[in-house]
């Protein structure tokens, strides 16, 4: 099929209430999910976000400065978010030095770097719901929309400078459009899946899964729309393959090249740096250790950790009703009554599964690493939801004809629609009162969450600590004081002078000057000073800094000797 730009144009100006309703729906998907994202953004710092924050821009330097083979900076390689937060770095920086404003101090960087991410997770939730109406139909679209838009740990995740929300975001969108490509057989939607594929691949190595899944889904597809219905041979179907499997291999190589510029300078070097990367990035594990069911990991998770993982940090409408979606597509499969829809159902529920396998065989593991399940599990809570609704209507009043087809109709809408609001209404019960802490969401369909949380997963990426330096420096004098602390969060946010404590510091004598001390979670989990925190058991911390109902930070203030307070 050849794009008719002049066609597209023409017939959209042809139909102008259409195509205002349609941005209208999209701009209340795209508030709606985006204001979880940037209320409070900014407020607190994970332990990585420095990292990106200086690589980000080390990209638009090397950029200005014509030195494109310096935008590798790492081999993740994190393109995408290094030109949309970097290049709005550049653009407040250089408007506040034009308006002849004060240079942007370190929070105002922060929240414009933030800006352009938590505003390009908003508008993948707006592709979300349009592509997957192209699949399910608009009532399973909305209800997808509204789940992942307060998907707690997703709108956690979009509020960081990391790459996670974004790789997820790239990947749902690109395996949704591939899906709409094979039920519509129309290839502007082969190219939109295929470029979106290509920017995962540039975000995060584990994007590379996409190139797989577009293949698997293409032969799946095709071998259940022709092959099993005999309206091709298998020889005539092997080389309709050809064609799309071409598209695919050109149009994400043609993004990956296009959108990095040391791709335009150094194309060996970069790829042979990135593959390396890819090598080292599976069998290394994490340098700091980790933590799972209440023991001090060193690298090696066992493989229940993703289901676990999943359980914890799912939402409650995927972890109930996406086995149900799977239920009802066996069940149809077995019934000789699978349609395009349980296809597409199917070939997600592949994605999920595929891709949780992928990363359970890294030896590097973190819960933040599933992230693009998550949204493509919500989908799948979704349709669930979806089949349980026409299952009820059917039952009630579908079959006992004496109610007419068309108030059956508004019966079945009032059930959506009944769907919807609970879907809702729960959510925000979910996320609001976390909000600006969305990291420390557990799912609390799962019994003793969240407060069993610290007994199960490694806890906190600095969150909470932006918590404990302002509660420091409303103490007076807190500019002259001098903090001692186990993590990274913290220095960002404190008036006063920062130092760090070796992780394996577990002496008081290495406190000597200090005012106070601030033990992180996930630090402590990770055995790091915990000698050390220990001495300071006599007495109760001075400040405890609960997130979620889950303990985050202790501070304990540090007699001028060197000594516990009250020891």
């Amino acid at each position: 099929m050849v794009f008719d730009l002049d066609r597209v144009i023409r017939g959209l100006l042809s139909h102008p209430q259409g195509l205002l309703q349609e941005m209208a729906i999209g701009i209340v998907i795209f508030i709606a999910a985006f204001l979880p994202r940037l209320i409070s953004l900014g407020t607190m710092i994970t332990s990585d976000e420095p990292t990106w924050f200086n690589r980000s821009h080390n990209f638009v330097n090397a950029l200005t400065a014509l030195d494109l083979a310096h935008t590798f900076q790492h081999v993740h390689p994190g393109v995408t978010l290094m030109w949309i937060s970097g290049l709005a770095s550049w653009l407040s920086e250089t408007s506040a030095g034009l308006t002849g404003f004060a240079p942007l101090s370190f929070d105002q960087q922060l929240f414009f770097m933030l800006l352009p991410v938590a505003m390009a997770t908003s508008l993948g939730v707006v592709a979300v719901f349009f592509l997957a109406r192209e699949l399910f139909g608009v009532k399973i679209a909305a209800l997808a929309a509204a789940i992942i838009a307060f998907d707690p740990f997703l709108v956690g995740h979009s509020r960081v400078l990391q790459l996670d929300a974004l790789l997820a975001t790239f990947m749902l969108i690109s395996a949704l459009a591939m899906l709409v490509y094979l039920k519509k057989d129309d290839y502007r939607y082969l190219i939109f899946a295929c470029v979106t594929a290509g920017l995962a691949v540039l975000t995060k190595s584990p994007g590379l899964f996409l190139i797989p899944f577009l293949f698997l889904s293409l032969a799946a597809w095709r071998y259940f729309d022709q092959v099993s219905r005999r309206r091709m041979t298998f020889r005539a179907y092997l080389r309709g393959l050809a064609k799309p499997a071409l598209i695919i291999l050109v149009t994400i190589a043609t993004t990956f090249v296009v959108v990095w510029p040391a791709m335009w300078v150094e194309p060996v070097q970069t790829l042979d740096k990135y593959i390396n990367g890819i090598e080292w990035a599976v069998e290394t594990p994490h340098e700091r250790g980790g933590f799972f069911m209440g023991d001090y990991l060193d690298g090696q998770y066992p493989l229940s950790y993703y289901p676990v993982v999943f359980l914890m940090r799912s939402t409650p409408f995927a972890l109930i009703f996406l086995p149900i979606a799977a239920a009802f597509v066996i069940a149809r499969a077995v019934s000789r009554r699978f349609s395009a829809r349980e296809m597409s159902v199917a070939l997600l529920l592949v994605y999920v599964v595929a891709f949780s396998v992928e990363m359970t065989l890294g030896d590097k593991k973190f819960d933040r690493y599933l992230l693009p399940v998550f949204p493509a599990a919500d989908v799948l809570g979704a349709v669930g939801i979806g089949y349980c609704a026409e299952a009820i209507v059917a039952r009630l009043w579908g079959r006992s004809g004496q109610v007419s087809g068309e108030k059956s109709r508004h019966r079945a809408d009032a059930t959506y629609a009944a769907a919807l609001a609970l879907v809702t209404i729960v959510s925000l019960a979910i996320l609001v009162p976390l909000q600006p802490y969305f990291l420390s969401y557990y799912n609390p369909v799962i019994p003793g969450n969240p407060s069993n949380a610290p007994n199960v997963l490694l806890i906190g990426w600095g969150d909470g600590l932006d918590a404990a330096a302002r509660y420091l420096n409303e103490k007076p004098g807190a500019d002259k004081m001098k903090v001692a602390v186990n993590y990274n969060g913290f220095t960002a946010f404190f008036h006063g002078q920062t130092v760090t404590l070796p992780r394996k510091e577990n002496n008081l004598t290495g406190l000597e000057g200090c005012d106070y001390v601030v033990f992180y979670v996930s630090a402590i989990q990770r055995t790091w000073n915990l000698g050390l925190m220990q001495q300071f058991h006599s007495v109760p911390p001075e400040k405890i800094i609960r997130l979620n109902g889950i303990d985050h930070c202790w501070i304990y203030k540090v007699e001028k000797s060197g000594e516990a307070a009250g020891s």
